[in-house]
């Protein structure tokens, strides 16, 4: 099988835009890169998301015939080397600033990478995006958002919290030296498509407007503009799609 993807990003309407796609066609993988950070508001700039992609992929290509071990070692060599470019905070971060590019400077990110590899999807994710795999038209998450939302929802628990703290990102690239990924495997099937949003994108996007289009028979560019409707117009709304074929 092989992957062909398509993606679009949405600024919000007031300020910079801060996520982005990196593609890998030659290597099958691709990545949607958020850049959160460890508190929820403001135009977010990451030091380091270069040199992260770059280690990111070099570690990919090192490892063959293991999915899930390559997408480990290559989310782990992204954070280390975003952790390293955090080091030279003071002279980046005054560069941003004075660029004007964002307001809020900080070496991490959240990162979902989705690789085919032969017969197999791998998935890698860190942070606040979403993923889910489309077959057959029904949808299966496969990357939950790390957010203290989830978190709270996920162990059971009821609270009320304030909108700006139900999106703080508990996992992050670059962050800190325990990384914890949530990494997995499933088999290929043609017809797959996996969907990757940013989180101005996912919250406004439930699994049933996910399906009816792809029921549809939408694809590739139109799909992108189907799912781009929905969302929060006032955060930056960023998809992926990635089709098995």
């Amino acid at each position: 099988m092989k992957a062909t993807s398509v993606h679009n990003v949405i600024p919000r309407p007031d300020g910079p835009c801060d996520d982005r796609i990196e593609a890998f066609p030659e290597d099958q993988l691709f990545a949607l890169i958020d850049a959160s950070g460890p508190a929820y508001g403001g135009y977010h700039r990451p030091i380091g998301v270069e040199p992260g992609v770059k280690a990111m992929i070099e570690a990919w290509r090192e490892v063959t015939g293991d999915p899930t071990a390559a997408m480990h070692k290559a989310l782990a060599h992204a954070n280390s080397a975003m952790i390293e470019a955090g080091g030279n905070w003071n002279g980046d971060a005054q560069r941003i600033i004075e660029t004007g590019e964002g307001e809020l400077v900080h070496p991490t990110a959240s990162i979902t990478v989705v690789a085919l590899n032969e017969e197999t999807w791998a998935v890698g994710h860190v942070g606040s995006n979403a993923a889910w795999l489309v077959r057959e038209g029904y949808a299966e998450r496969i990357a939950t958002p790390h957010t203290l939302m989830q978190q709270m929802i996920d162990e059971g628990r009821r609270s009320e919290l304030e909108p700006w703290q139900s999106q703080v990102v508990t996992r992050l690239v670059g962050f800190g030296i325990a990384l914890n990924p949530d990494v997995n495997t499933m088999t290929a099937a043609p017809g797959d498509v996996v969907v990757l949003c940013s989180k101005g994108l996912w919250q406004g996007l439930p699994e049933h407007l996910l399906e009816a289009p792809i029921r549809k028979g939408l694809r590739g560019e139109p799909l992108v503009a189907a799912l781009l409707e929905h969302g929060d117009p006032n955060q930056d709304r960023t998809v992926l799609i990635i089709e098995g074929r």
